[in-house]
């Protein structure tokens, strides 16, 4: 359903997420975790169009959503 390939993102010489992937099934609960400044809020600002990555792909339903606006994103998930 949504899967996050090779994330990158850095924020002025920071590396925030480094070769971040994923893979989110449906009617599955999946958790991510770690300590502050490991870049979880990172990922989920990328993932719904906040922040835009260096390198990577993020899909959802096997389309491509990453550089996407949040409100199209919504729109797409809404379908």
């Amino acid at each position: 359903m949504l899967e996050v390939k090779g994330l990158y993102k850095n924020f002025d010489g920071v590396q925030a997420v480094q070769d971040f992937s994923l893979k989110l099934e449906s009617g599955k609960v999946t958790s991510l975790i770690g300590p502050n400044g490991a870049g979880k809020t990172t990922v989920f600002n990328i993932v719904t169009g906040f922040l835009n990555a260096l390198q990577g792909e993020v899909l959802y339903q096997n389309q491509k959503i990453l550089g996407v606006t949040p409100w199209q994103i919504t729109r797409t998930v809404s379908r």
